[in-house]
C-alpha cells in the first residue's frame, strides 16, 4: 500500500467529518428554530388564556353587581308600594380590554358614549317601538313570490318542516343583538395601528353601528336606499355595512379597485348617495362621481384625515349619531322584514356588466350558520384580507365570525407582498383561513420555492389540507362544501343538509349544468328582469350556468380552458404584465434546453423544445383522464398574462370570458378551425 492511500482516506474521512458537522449544525439551528416557534405559540396561547380568566373574572364582578343592584331595587320598591317595576340597566363603566398582551382603554378607537348603546340591547322595546308596521325587526311579509326585482318586495322564504333548513329565521340586527348579549366584553375586532392589535369589543362594536345608523338617517338616507362601502378591509367597513341594514337601507359593497365608471354605475343602480369611503383616493373618484351624477353625495372617510372640508370622518359620524334620539332609527327597525333585500352584492361581471346580487336577512343569516355550523369551527378567529365586496368575504369574515362570537384580524394592504400574508398567518393563527383559488396558487407558488431552497428537514414537514367550496353571490357563498372525513381530491366538496342541487339534462356521462336551491339563493338581480328570469326558473331554481361531473368535481365556462401561468412581471406604473419571465420559468426553460428569457422568445419561431415539453405534459395528462370531455384538445400561448388592469381579470381575480373571448378572437377561432 502506498502512502498516498492513507493519506486520500484520511481525506475522505475529514470531508465525511466535516459533512457531518455541518449537518448536526443546521439541524442545531432548526432545532433552535422550531423552538422558537413553540415558545412564541406557547405565549400567545398564553395571553389568550389570560384574557379569557380576565373576561369571566370581569363579567362575574358585573353578574354580582346586578343582583345586588336588582335586589336593592326590589327593595325599594317594596317599600314604596310602588306597582312599576324599574327596569334596572347595567352599569357601563370605563371598561377596558386586553389585545396581544397590552392592555388598552376601550375608546382607543373612536371616542363614544355607552349609554344608548346598553338601551337598545337590553330593552325589548327598543325593538318594537315606532308607529306603522310594529313587527320589525323579525316579521315575514306573506308573498308567494320566487324572485323578484324591485328593492321594496318580499320573496316566500323555502322553509322545510326538519333539519337546518327548519332553523326559525332571524334578522341582521336581532341576530347581532344576541351575540352582543353573550359577548359584550370580548374582543370581536383586532387592527392594527403603529404596528400594535388593538381591540374592540363586541359592545363597542354594536354601540358604533347603532350610532352610525342614526347617523345615516340623519344624513338622509331612505328607506331601502343603500350605502355603498368602498375601501379596502376596516372594522368601519363591518360597521358602515350593518348600520345601513340597522337604519333600514340596503349595505352594497364597492371593490377597492374599482375605477370611476363602475363607481358611477353602482351608485345609479342602487340609488345610494352615503358613500363610506377609505382614503383620498376613494375620495377624488366619489367626487368625479358626484359630478357625473349632478347630485350632492355624502361622503365619509373612514382612514385618516379628509383634505376637503365637506368630507366627514367617521369620528364625525359617531358625533352626529350621538345626538339623535333612538325614536327615528325604532321606527325603522320596526318596518324591516326578513325577507326583503337588505344588502347589494355586485357581481365582478366575468360575463358581461355587473350585476346587483339581492340579498334578504334570511340569506345572510341563514347561510353563514348552516355554514360555519357545518365546518364545526370553534372558536372562529379569521385573517379579513380578501375584498368584503366579494360574498365570500362577508359571508366568512363579516357574518360567519359575528354568528359564533368570533375574533377578525384585519390585514393591511401589503398583506400579498412578498411573505407578508405567511407572516401575518404566522402572527394571528387563525383557526380557519378561506381564499380564491387563486389565492392558494400565489400560497403554493411561494412555499414551492422556499421548499426548493429549504434544508432536507424544513422540506419533510411541509403539509397543507385544502378543502374547496363551490358557490356563487346568486347563492350567498358557499353552497357545497368540503370537509376533513369527506375529502376528495379534485372535488368541489358535498351538497349539504338543507341545500339542494341537481344536473339539469344530463348527458349519457352524466354531465350537464348544475341548478341549486336552498334558503340561500338569492331573491334575484336588482333592476334586471331579464337576466333575473334567466338564472332563477319559477320553482327557484338556480341556473348556474356552470358544467359540472355527477360528482360534481369539475366547474367549467362555456368551454375548457387551461392556463399554464409564465409568473411574468407586473409594471410599476400601470399594473400590466411585461413580456419578461419569471426567474422560477427562467429555470424551467433552462433545465429543458430553451434560451427563453421573455414570452416572446418562445412565441417568435416557436420555441420547439418549450412546445414539446408543454405538449408532453399535456399528454401525460389526458392519458389519466377518464373520458375524452376531460382532456386537452388544443391549446396557444398567449403574448401576455391576464391582469385586473388588462380587463382580462376581475376584481377578485375571476377570467372575464366576455372580454378574453374578444381579445383573443383570433386565436380561439384557429382552434376551432373557423
Amino acid at each position: 500500500m502506498s502512502k498516498e492511500e492513507p493519506r486520500e482516506e484520511h481525506q475522505e474521512l475529514l470531508q465525511v467529518v466535516s459533512t457531518l458537522k455541518s449537518r448536526v449544525e443546521t439541524l442545531e439551528h432548526e432545532k433552535r428554530e422550531m423552538g422558537e416557534i413553540l415558545e412564541r405559540q406557547r405565549a400567545q396561547q398564553k395571553r389568550t388564556d389570560d384574557q379569557k380568566e380576565r373576561v369571566i373574572e370581569h363579567l362575574m364582578k358585573k353578574v354580582n353587581q346586578l343582583i345586588k343592584d336588582k335586589m336593592e331595587n326590589c327593595m325599594e320598591k317594596e317599600e314604596s308600594k310602588s306597582p312599576v317595576w324599574e327596569e334596572s340597566r347595567t352599569d357601563s363603566g370605563s371598561s377596558t380590554h386586553e389585545s396581544g398582551g397590552t392592555v388598552l382603554e376601550a375608546t382607543r378607537m373612536d371616542s363614544v358614549s355607552n349609554d344608548t348603546e346598553i338601551e337598545s340591547i337590553s330593552n325589548p322595546s327598543f325593538w318594537s317601538a315606532g308607529s306603522g308596521e310594529r313587527n320589525g325587526p323579525d316579521q315575514i311579509l306573506e308573498t308567494s313570490a320566487v324572485k323578484t326585482t324591485n328593492r321594496g318586495d318580499a320573496v316566500k322564504l323555502p322553509m322545510e318542516e326538519h333539519g337546518v333548513a327548519s332553523r326559525q329565521p332571524v334578522s341582521v340586527p336581532t341576530l347581532f343583538r344576541q351575540k352582543v348579549e353573550e359577548c359584550q366584553d370580548l374582543i370581536a375586532l383586532h387592527y392594527k395601528e403603529d404596528g400594535e392589535w388593538i381591540g374592540i369589543t363586541y359592545r363597542q362594536y354594536y354601540h358604533q353601528v347603532n350610532s352610525a345608523a342614526k347617523a345615516f338617517i340623519k344624513l338622509g338616507l331612505k328607506r331601502l336606499h343603500a350605502v355603498c362601502m368602498f375601501g379596502y378591509n376596516n372594522p368601519r367597513w363591518f360597521m358602515g355595512h350593518l348600520a345601513a341594514i340597522f337604519a333600514g337601507g340596503i349595505a352594497a359593497g364597492i371593490y377597492h379597485t374599482n375605477e370611476i365608471d363602475a363607481c358611477e354605475y353602482i351608485a345609479r343602480d342602487a340609488k345610494a348617495h352615503i358613500f363610506v369611503v377609505e382614503g383620498q383616493r376613494e375620495v377624488s373618484i366619489m367626487k368625479e362621481v358626484q359630478e357625473r351624477l349632478k347630485q350632492k353625495l355624502v361622503i365619509i372617510q373612514y382612514s385618516g384625515l379628509p383634505d376637503d372640508e365637506d368630507v366627514y370622518t367617521w369620528q364625525d359620524v359617531l358625533d352626529i349619531g350621538e345626538k339623535e334620539s333612538d325614536e327615528e332609527l325604532k321606527e325603522r327597525l320596526a318596518q324591516i322584514a326578513i325577507n326583503q333585500c337588505c344588502a347589494l352584492v355586485y357581481t365582478s361581471g366575468t360575463s358581461g356588466l355587473s350585476k346587483g346580487v339581492m340579498l334578504n336577512h334570511d340569506n345572510l343569516t341563514w347561510e353563514s350558520l348552516a355554514y360555519t355550523d357545518y365546518l364545526g369551527i370553534k372558536p372562529m378567529r379569521v385573517l379579513s384580507y380578501l375584498s368584503l365586496a366579494h360574498i365570500a368575504a362577508l359571508i366568512v369574515d363579516l357574518y360567519g365570525s359575528m354568528v359564533h362570537g368570533g375574533e377578525v384580524y384585519f390585514a393591511d394592504r401589503t398583506i400579498t407582498q412578498g411573505m407578508n400574508l405567511a407572516l401575518t398567518l404566522q402572527e394571528v393563527q387563525p383557526t380557519f383561513f378561506f381564499t380564491v383559488p387563486r389565492g392558494w396558487e400565489k400560497m403554493c407558488e411561494t412555499i414551492q420555492r422556499e421548499i426548493a431552497s429549504a434544508p432536507w428537514i424544513k422540506k419533510q414537514i411541509v403539509g397543507l389540507a385544502l378543502l374547496e367550496s363551490y358557490g356563487l353571490s346568486e347563492s350567498c357563498g358557499p353552497h357545497t362544501c368540503g370537509i376533513l372525513k369527506d375529502f376528495l381530491i379534485g372535488a368541489s366538496g358535498a351538497v349539504r343538509e338543507g341545500f339542494h342541487a341537481k344536473i339539469a339534462d344530463p348527458d349519457d356521462e352524466g354531465n350537464g349544468e348544475i341548478l341549486l336551491n336552498g334558503r340561500n339563493i338569492a331573491m334575484g338581480y336588482l333592476n334586471k328582469e331579464e337576466e333575473t328570469k334567466e338564472a332563477i326558473d319559477d320553482e327557484g331554481w338556480l341556473h348556474t350556468g356552470d358544467i359540472v361531473s355527477q360528482y360534481f368535481s369539475e366547474m367549467t365556462g362555456s368551454f375548457c380552458r387551461c392556463f399554464f401561468p409564465w409568473q411574468q412581471r407586473l409594471t410599476l406604473v400601470n399594473g400590466l404584465p411585461l413580456p419578461n419571465l419569471a426567474p422560477d420559468t427562467i429555470a424551467w426553460c433552462r433545465n429543458i434546453g430553451s434560451a427563453a428569457n421573455t414570452i416572446h422568445d418562445i412565441l417568435e419561431g416557436p420555441d420547439e423544445r418549450v412546445m414539446q415539453a408543454i405538449q408532453q405534459a399535456i399528454d401525460e395528462v389526458n392519458a389519466a383522464a377518464y373520458n375524452n370531455q376531460h382532456r386537452i384538445q388544443k391549446w396557444a400561448i398567449l403574448p401576455l398574462d391576464f391582469s385586473i388592469n388588462g380587463e382580462e381579470l376581475t376584481p377578485t381575480a375571476k377570467v372575464r370570458m366576455n372580454i378574453v373571448t374578444e381579445k383573443y378572437k383570433h386565436i380561439i377561432d384557429d382552434m376551432y378551425d373557423v
